[in-house]
C-alpha cells in the first residue's frame, strides 16, 4: 500500500511541483519582476531626488556664504565711505574756519585802517576849525582896540565857542 500510494502520488506530486514551479516562474515574470522594477525605479527616483536636494542645499549654502561675504563687503564699503565723508566734512569745516579767521583779520585790519583815516580826517578838520577860529578871533581883536575887560570877554567867548564845537 505504501508503494502503490507512492506510485500514485508521485506523478501527482511531481505535477504539483512542476505546476508550482511554473506558477513561481509566472509570478516572477508577471508580478514580482514588474513590482521589483517599479521599486527599483522608485528607489532610483528617490536617490536622484535626494542627490538633487543635497546639491540644492550645497548651492544654497554656497549662495548664503556668497551673500554674507557680499553683505560684509558692502558694510565695509559703507563704513569706508562714511569715514571718507566725515574726514571730508572735517576738512571742509577746517577750511571754512580758516577762511573765516582770515576774513575776520582782513575786516579788522580794514576797520582799523578806516578808523585811522577817519581820525586823521577829524584831526585835520579840527585843525582847520581852530585855525579859522584863531583867524576870526584875531580879526576881531585887530578891529577893536581892547581894554583888559574887553580882552577877557573876547577870549572867554572864544574858549566857549571852542568848547561848543568840540561837543
Amino acid at each position: 500500500m505504501n508503494s502503490e500510494l507512492i506510485t500514485l502520488l508521485l506523478p501527482v506530486a511531481f505535477t504539483h511541483l512542476v505546476a508550482f514551479l511554473i506558477f513561481i516562474w509566472l509570478l516572477k515574470i508577471f508580478a514580482v519582476g514588474p513590482i521589483l522594477r517599479l521599486l527599483d525605479e522608485r528607489r532610483q527616483r528617490i536617490a536622484t531626488q535626494f542627490d538633487d536636494l543635497q546639491k540644492a542645499e550645497k548651492r544654497v549654502a554656497s549662495l548664503k556664504d556668497e551673500y554674507a561675504e557680499h553683505l560684509q563687503k558692502i558694510d565695509e564699503e559703507a563704513r569706508k565711505r562714511m569715514l571718507e565723508e566725515v574726514s571730508r566734512g572735517r576738512r571742509i569745516a577746517e577750511e571754512i574756519a580758516l577762511k573765516a579767521r582770515t576774513d575776520s583779520v582782513e575786516i579788522i585790519e580794514k576797520a582799523r585802517s578806516n578808523v585811522q583815516i577817519q581820525l586823521e580826517q577829524a584831526r585835520l578838520e579840527l585843525k582847520e576849525e581852530i585855525i579859522a577860529m584863531v583867524i576870526e578871533a584875531t580879526e576881531r581883536l585887530i578891529q577893536e582896540r581892547l581894554d583888559e575887560a574887553k580882552h577877557r570877554e573876547l577870549v572867554g567867548a572864544f574858549v566857549d565857542e571852542i568848547q561848543k564845537r568840540k561837543l
